[in-house]
């Protein structure tokens, strides 16, 4: 107990230093506490503008869809008005040039057309060429 007594500057020394501590400890804890609160606020703000961003282009977009919709009825509505019409000549009053026919055919069964040097249509400018 006399040790205690001769020492007691050591003590209250060793006293205030664990206070002083203990609010080093409480200070840096609000500190952090505050820098998590601030972070927190600003996470916050940037999600309600990215919200925001997103609600503004998908108005944008319900407002484009909407205007596409109403277009493409209208369209579909003129068109439908306008598909039926009626063929006033026959197909087979339709007529292709002979040689043209002679070449479809031969391509169709894979053959080679002859080599005869002359079309089998020949006329006009196309005769006068050679």
């Amino acid at each position: 107990m006399i040790w205690i007594l001769k020492n007691w500057q050591l003590f209250a020394t060793l006293a205030l230093a664990t206070a002083l501590v203990g609010a080093g400890w409480h200070y840096r804890q609000v500190l952090a506490e505050r820098d998590t609160a601030q972070v927190q606020v600003k996470q916050a703000q940037a999600e309600l503008a990215t919200k925001a961003k997103q609600d503004a282009v998908s108005a944008k977009v319900d407002a484009s869809a909407t205007a596409t919709a109403q277009q493409t009825q209208i369209v579909y509505r003129a068109i439908n008005k306008e598909v039926t019409k009626y063929v006033e000549t026959h197909p087979a009053n339709c007529t292709l040039p002979a040689g043209w026919v002679q070449l479809h055919n031969a391509a169709a069964i894979g053959q080679l057309p002859d080599t005869s040097g002359s079309a089998h249509d020949a006329s006009g400018a196309a005769a006068n060429a050679e």
